[in-house]
């Protein structure tokens, strides 16, 4: 064998050897990347001094079992089950459209900054992240109708 043989072998075989070797570490790190199982949703929050709301606008219907909601508050957080908590919908999936409400008594007080998250325990991620501060509501005056316009009268010649 000839020395310009030689290092054509040497040469193929390096770079077999750096194929193997990247695609060893590319099958372990990608490899370990699973499907994403996070649902997609739009959802709202309304909280005032005495309600918790949660409005499901859009996306994927939930299970009320797959879901809880987390109140943080100045001093506290407290934990609870969607579906045994609240009140939502006629079954028990969570739909576009509907509404859920807290029916447990409120533990923040007037004027706390209130943090709402709504998580999805099956794939332990959050679903909505909103912070409001819990006033009361207060009633919207609504607008009487307008005025009626009389135009001017012109008595007499210009």
């Amino acid at each position: 064998m000839s020395r310009a043989q030689s290092e054509a072998v040497a040469t193929v075989l390096l770079l077999a050897l750096v194929v193997l070797l990247v695609s060893g570490v590319g099958y372990v790190f990608l490899g370990t990347i699973g499907p994403d199982d996070t649902p997609t949703v739009d959802v709202m929050a309304t909280v005032t001094d005495s309600n918790v709301t949660l409005t499901h606008w859009s996306g994927e219907s939930l299970p009320g079992d797959d879901l809880t909601v987390v109140l943080r508050y100045d001093g506290g957080e407290e934990r609870y089950d969607f579906a045994t908590d609240g009140s939502y919908g006629a079954d028990d999936t969570f739909d576009s459209g509907e509404q859920w409400r807290l029916d447990e008594p409120i533990p923040y007080a007037p004027g706390d900054r209130v943090d709402v998250l709504l998580l999805h325990e099956p794939s332990n991620t959050v679903l909505f992240r909103g912070r409001k501060v819990a006033a009361t509501p207060t009633a919207t005056a609504t607008p009487g109708p307008p005025a009626a316009v009389h135009p001017k009268r012109h008595h007499g010649p210009r």
